[in-house]
């Protein structure tokens, strides 16, 4: 019976120290795509790919990842025009998106509360003002210039003002020392930030293992990128974050 139960131990801490790793290194990638994310700006402003793109163009091809259908090839101009918008969106949000996942390590917010505090509060700006970008592009760009299909530019908005929504719960919650909702509502607003990366991972996944071009594999995607990372912060905070917060 003690062997027993002692092998149950080494297989719950074996299992618990995998989740840890792999939830670390999906943090870890979750920076590393903000660092991309603010240099975007800066690519983009030197009409030059930037940093995802080369990494994209190793994975997949160089005619795939700047080639006619590409974002380099048919946005850059566009983007480059309206770059101030540009600028608050990628920049502000490649920092909320940094900021943001330390919110969701557990011991932080346990030990250092008003840490954790001021920190919620730069990443609650700057998501607004991300968000202020991400809407001042889309207002001043149809539907028919957004890339791939007007049909990926309805989803834009969608998850602009979906972000905003989640923002504005979560600071309403927290006023209402309502935890349990706000660390829902923030982990849906992280959800949103995340479809930024998620979609170019999966635009050089689908790139690897398809014929499509960038077009194809973005309407592809433009449907469910965004359940897909909903799904991972459900089951990130339903695994790791939670479980020390009152019942509601």
């Amino acid at each position: 019976m003690a062997d027993t139960l002692a092998a149950n131990d080494e297989r719950a801490t074996a299992a618990h120290g995998t989740r840890c790793w792999a939830w670390g290194l999906a943090a870890l990638a979750t920076l590393g795509f903000a660092v991309t994310a603010i240099e975007f700006t800066v690519a983009v402003r030197a009409d030059r790919p930037g940093w995802w793109a080369f990494v994209q163009a190793w994975l997949t091809s160089e005619d795939y990842s700047y080639g006619r259908a590409s974002v380099v090839a048919d946005m850059y101009p566009h983007y480059r025009a309206l770059i101030g918008a540009m600028s608050l969106h990628t920049m502000l949000g490649g920092t909320a998106m940094a900021l943001a996942v330390l919110q969701f390590v557990p011991w932080l917010r346990r030990r250092h509360r008003r840490l954790h505090r001021a920190l919620g509060a730069l990443v609650i700006v700057a998501v607004i003002a991300s968000m202020a970008g991400s809407l001042t592009y889309l207002a001043r760009t149809p539907l028919a210039r957004i890339y791939a299909s007007p049909g990926f530019g309805l989803v834009l908005w969608a998850l602009a003002l979906a972000t905003l929504a989640w923002t504005g719960l979560a600071v309403a919650s927290v006023r209402r020392r309502d935890f349990r909702s706000h660390m829902g509502f923030m982990a849906l607003m992280m959800a949103n930030l995340l479809t930024a990366p998620m979609l170019r991972v999966e635009w050089a996944l689908l790139g690897m293992v398809t014929p499509f071009d960038m077009h194809g594999t973005n309407n592809c995607l433009s449907c469910f990128f965004g359940v897909l990372a909903t799904l991972l912060l459900v089951l990130f905070v339903g695994r790791r974050v939670i479980d020390d917060l009152p019942a509601r």
